[in-house]
């Protein structure tokens, strides 16, 4: 059992008629449950696997929120196609001052004291630009999916195609399909 390793996925699915960006609610509060999990569960294990799957897809970011007061300019590509990249030196200037952001204001409205969400700023200044890599490399990005429908339409038709290749019963499959 000692030699055993146990792999964890969690998983956030989005289905959204509207694209991505860094600044959207859904992909920062998903990197927060994926942060929380990681460095609070597992104590920074490297057996989780993160998946982002969404409809949608990305979109360049806009000058808003902490990136207003940034001197810098944006890069080029959009920043969640540099982190699905892994260009992280391009990436992290920018993603991770708006990540912080939005983790402690989030935790701000679960906590009682300010010692509380002092626990969390350290927390967070903890993490070096290598711990950073890491726990990106566990998230894997993937945008432009298919939506819930389409998935639900291919495993029928699957299902529909094994049943007749392998002459089961249709009365039977109808079930089968009608479950999933």
């Amino acid at each position: 059992i000692e030699q055993e390793t146990t792999n964890y996925t969690a998983e956030q699915n989005k289905s959204y008629s509207t694209d991505f960006s860094m600044n959207s609610h859904e992909v920062k509060n998903s990197l927060r449950i994926f942060f929380d999990n990681w460095f609070g569960t597992v104590e920074v294990s490297e057996s989780i696997k993160f998946v982002f799957y969404t409809n949608a897809n990305i979109k360049k970011e806009n000058k808003v929120g902490v990136l207003k007061d940034m001197k810098e300019s944006l890069p080029e590509k959009p920043l969640l196609q540099l982190l699905y990249e892994k260009k992280y030196d391009e990436a992290f200037p920018f993603v991770l001052p708006i990540f912080r952001e939005y983790y402690l204001e989030q935790h701000k409205k679960h906590v009682k004291k300010d010692e509380d969400i002092a626990l969390f700023e350290k927390m967070l200044d903890s993490m070096n630009e290598e711990k950073w890599k890491k726990f990106f490399d566990l998230i894997e990005w993937n945008f432009g999916k298919a939506d819930e429908t389409e998935v639900r339409k291919k495993v029928n038709d699957l299902v529909g195609e094994i049943c007749l290749k392998y002459d089961v019963n249709k009365k039977y499959t109808q079930t089968i399909v009608a479950q999933i």
